[in-house]
């Protein structure tokens, strides 16, 4: 690829597992790479789901480029597979070997996706060694006109792909965060450092990119796109009552059911059925703690 071959420390060649021809691969006009955390928090996860989804809404689709890792860079990979975004995994081990193994569904699912493709500068039959993922960020950074970072200590491989891709004369960008959150240190330093540019907005990132979103109608109220899902299944008075779920969720981050019952004023039994209905449809997720996020692949 061109953009990696402007690097010093460019490999000799990689190796491409894809069902897309070659060269039908890194055509895109833009090439961003998401990267953060493997211990990413819903405000992270919340945030790479919106910052993926605003790159799917513009004319030119640009590629996601990942680790393929946990937390964040399967977070991006997901996203962006969801909305038909072209991505590259970009992997630390050699060509036959997807790691970790519970990653392995998303990995087919790049492999088979049109524009996608996993990557790695490893021979076959190299392992998931330590150095192995550290030398692998340099061809994260080197794929990608810009990098941006969700969620990170002040030590990962997240920083460590980010102050390449600034030596490399990319693009920065770092989603702020509590200055007490470990996980959002390493973002916050970056800033400070003037590293990075802060991720404020999905509007500001993309004018800030140089991506324009495609002219849409106004998004539907939650009532609306409710309606539209449910109007011949579900009785309006219970559609209603969905709708203040969402707001609430929407309105506190990560509440949980009996937050959200004793807010809304509801049965803690009916708000636990209106939740997983709202799961099950994919317009919210919930974790094991019974805490609530919106889904904004869906677009919410």
């Amino acid at each position: 690829p061109h953009l990696l071959q402007e690097c010093e420390d460019a490999p000799i060649g990689i190796y491409i597992r894809s069902n897309t021809p070659v060269e039908s691969l890194f055509t895109p006009s833009q090439s961003i790479a998401v990267v953060g955390t493997r211990d990413i928090s819903l405000y992270g996860e919340e945030w790479c789901q919106k910052v993926v989804s605003s790159f799917a809404n513009t004319p030119d689709k640009p590629l996601i480029v990942s680790g393929l890792a946990l937390g964040t860079d399967i977070c991006a990979h997901k996203t962006a597979l969801d909305l038909g975004l072209p991505t590259i995994g970009v992997m630390a081990t050699g060509p036959e070997q997807i790691y970790p193994w519970r990653n392995m569904d998303v990995a087919e699912r790049i492999i088979s996706a049109p524009g996608c493709a996993l990557i790695t500068d490893y021979p076959p039959g190299t392992a998931p060694l330590a150095i192995h993922f550290l030398r692998r960020n340099r061809i994260i950074a080197g794929l990608s006109h810009a990098t941006l970072l969700i969620e990170s200590k002040i030590r990962g491989g997240g920083m460590m792909t980010c102050r390449l891709a600034f030596s490399y004369g990319r693009e920065v960008y770092a989603l702020p965060g509590r200055v007490d959150d470990l996980r959002s240190q390493g973002c916050n330093l970056l800033i400070r450092e003037k590293i990075a540019e802060p991720i404020t907005s999905e509007k500001e990132l993309l004018k800030s990119l140089g991506l324009k979103a495609i002219s849409s109608h106004k998004k539907q109220s939650d009532i609306t796109a409710l309606k539209v899902a449910y109007a011949t299944t579900i009785p309006e008075d219970k559609i209603s009552q969905m709708a203040t779920i969402l707001l609430n969720i929407k309105k506190y981050r990560g509440i949980t059911i009996e937050e959200i019952a004793e807010k809304a004023q509801f049965e803690y039994s009916r708000t636990a059925e209106l939740v997983r209905i709202l799961e099950t449809d994919g317009f919210i997720c919930t974790d094991l703690l019974q805490r609530c996020t919106i889904n904004f692949r869906n677009n919410m």
